[in-house]
């Protein structure tokens, strides 16, 4: 999902409509939250 949401928004980013990306956002929050979990655990290893 990341790699689509990204290409997504590279690649159509003077087309995207702000519903659109916020409905993206809310639908895939857990995503954004795993990668948050993920790199605070990266950071805290180091």
């Amino acid at each position: 999902m990341a790699i689509n949401f990204r290409n997504f928004i590279v690649h159509r980013y003077e087309r995207v409509d702000d519903e659109v990306l916020v409905g993206m956002v809310n639908r895939r929050l857990s995503d954004f939250e795993k990668f948050r979990s993920e790199i605070l655990a990266y950071i805290n290893k180091g």
